[in-house]
C-alpha cells in the first residue's frame, strides 16, 4: 500500500478504514465538512479509490473516528467537543449509545474514541454483551 488521494470531493479528515470481509468491501469512517464536521461512512471495492457514500452525514459535530468490534459486532465510534464518545451502529450510523466523560474535563478539550479490550465483559454498561 502506498498513500495517495482517494478521490473524495470536499473537505475530509480523521479517517479510519477497515476491510469488511462479510461485505467484501473496504469501509471508511471519516469526518466531512458539511457546515460542521460530521461523520459519514463510505465504501469501495478497492482500498485506494472508488469510495461511495454508504451512510451519513450524522446530525452532530464530531471528531476522531474508530470502527471497532465489541461483543463480536462492529460499531462506529467518534468523539466530540461536547465530551461525548458517540457509539453508532455499523455501517448505517444509527444511534447505539453515547458515553459522557465529564470527569476528564480539566484535562481534555475534545473526546477522541479509543478502546482497550479487557478479558471481562466491560461493555455491559453499553448494553453490549457477547464473546470477544
Amino acid at each position: 500500500m502506498r498513500a495517495q488521494p482517494i478521490g473524495l470531493k470536499g473537505e475530509h479528515e480523521d479517517p479510519h478504514g477497515v476491510y469488511d470481509a462479510q461485505a467484501g468491501k473496504w469501509r471508511l469512517l471519516l469526518s466531512e465538512r458539511v457546515g460542521k464536521c460530521r461523520a459519514g461512512m463510505w465504501e469501495s471495492d478497492r482500498w485506494d479509490s472508488g469510495y461511495k457514500r454508504l451512510s451519513g452525514p450524522v446530525e452532530m459535530d464530531r471528531t476522531g473516528s474508530l470502527i471497532q468490534k465489541i461483543g463480536g459486532k462492529r460499531y462506529a465510534l467518534f468523539g466530540s467537543a461536547y465530551r461525548k464518545v458517540n457509539v453508532r451502529t455499523y455501517p448505517d450510523l444509527k444511534p447505539a449509545c453515547d458515553r459522557n466523560f465529564d470527569a476528564c474535563r480539566r484535562w481534555l478539550d475534545f473526546q477522541f474514541p479509543a478502546l482497550a479490550v479487557r478479558p471481562l465483559d466491560i461493555f455491559a454498561e453499553f448494553g453490549v454483551s457477547g464473546d470477544f
